[in-house]
């Protein structure tokens, strides 16, 4: 429910949550550069990238498009198979980030480096 992002000049930042497969906690930073530059990218282009994330996770994927795509598919867009358990997986995230308050501590970071943008578009670099 909550997106916590960071962004600068060079490109917008998610970092995304798993277990390592001992079981250890585990996270990775996204960065995505609309552009496909990480020397011009822009608020305007943040935001409509943050507009097609939260109508794809909210309406889901026919909201986005319509039929198949049947473009070239880069090296970087492909689907992977989910695990068998991958419910099971997600709801142990899900518990950890939670009784762990790691949304907060990743907010009190950002807010501390005057970095935090939640719940709006990028208002400026």
């Amino acid at each position: 429910d909550d997106l916590v992002y960071t962004y600068n000049k060079h490109a917008l930042i998610f970092v995304l949550y798993g277990f390592h497969p001992e079981d250890e906690f585990v996270y990775n930073g996204i960065l995505v550069t609309p552009s496909s530059n990480l020397y011009i990218n822009s608020v305007v282009d943040y935001r409509i990238l943050l507009a097609f994330i939260t109508r794809y996770m909210v309406n889901g994927l026919e909201s986005v498009m319509k039929k198949d795509w049947k473009g070239r598919q880069g090296f970087y867009l492909y689907e992977e198979k989910k695990p068998d358990d991958f419910e099971t997986q997600l709801d142990a995230v899900l518990k950890y980030l939670k009784d762990n308050k790691i949304n907060e501590q990743a907010e009190a970071i950002l807010r501390e480096r005057g970095h935090l943008q939640t719940n709006e578009a990028p208002t400026g670099l």
